[in-house]
């Protein structure tokens, strides 16, 4: 090469070689100080001035007693918290409380009801009141209507209970409160003329006017027609 070559390995070339497996054990004993969180004779690898370059985050720490507190203190706790086996506790139940939880072995009994059941309940039906004879209204000074509501539910309509559940499943949505009410309002009409004009106009619109329902209706009027003629 032009020039005068740089010198080489000007820090190293009057190093005692003899001294070099000396080194390295003094280096791999420092290393495993290190690890093993050696805090109390630490110095035996670091001058009591020397100054440790951490990595970022860590920071420089100046002097031996700086570095085992602020390094090598924080890194043992750290160390010890790692190593820690979790605690599991076990509680124990107290055998009369054990003695409640037992679970009976019987079989839950199963409950059943059938749409009969549900809406023989669901629906009560009429109350008729007896209507008091002409000579005792007449002793009693009461003036006697021709015509009232209690003369009306007298008549009754005679719907038996499969009909019931038929016209309540297929033309009231299964709703029996709306089919009471509609009953008793068909009850208060004096005539068949009232009670159809009624089902024409109120009833049906509000359930799509029973389409695809014509053979419960049919059955409906039926019983309307026989409880007036």
């Amino acid at each position: 090469m032009k020039g005068s070559r740089p010198i080489q390995a000007a820090l190293s070339r009057d190093t005692d070689m003899s001294k070099t497996e000396a080194t390295q054990k003094v280096i791999e004993s420092m290393v495993d100080g290190l690890n093993d969180h050696r805090i109390a004779d630490i110095g035996e690898f670091f001058s009591q001035t020397f100054s440790w370059m951490g990595n970022q985050g860590c920071g420089t720490k100046q002097g031996l007693k700086e570095f085992q507190k602020n390094w090598q203190q924080p890194f043992l706790e750290d160390s010890k918290i790692r190593n820690e086996e979790p605690k599991v506790v076990v509680e124990t139940v107290p055998e009369k409380q054990l003695e409640t939880l037992e679970v009976s072995e019987e079989s839950p009994q199963v409950v059943t009801e059938t749409l009969e059941d549900l809406f023989a309940t669901a629906i009560s039906e009429p109350v008729f009141v007896k209507k008091e004879s002409p000579a005792l209204e007449e002793e009693a000074g009461v003036e006697q209507n021709p015509k009232n509501l209690n003369d009306v539910l007298v008549k009754g309509l005679k719907i038996g209970l499969n009909d019931r559940l038929a016209f309540i499943k297929n033309l009231f949505d299964e709703q029996p409160e709306e089919y009471q009410r509609v009953i008793s309002q068909i009850l208060t009409y004096e005539n068949l003329d009232e009670a159809q004009e009624f089902i024409e106009t109120f009833v049906k619109p509000e359930y799509n006017s029973w389409e695809g329902k014509e053979s419960f209706e049919d059955r409906f009027y039926k019983i309307i027609e026989q409880n007036f003629n």
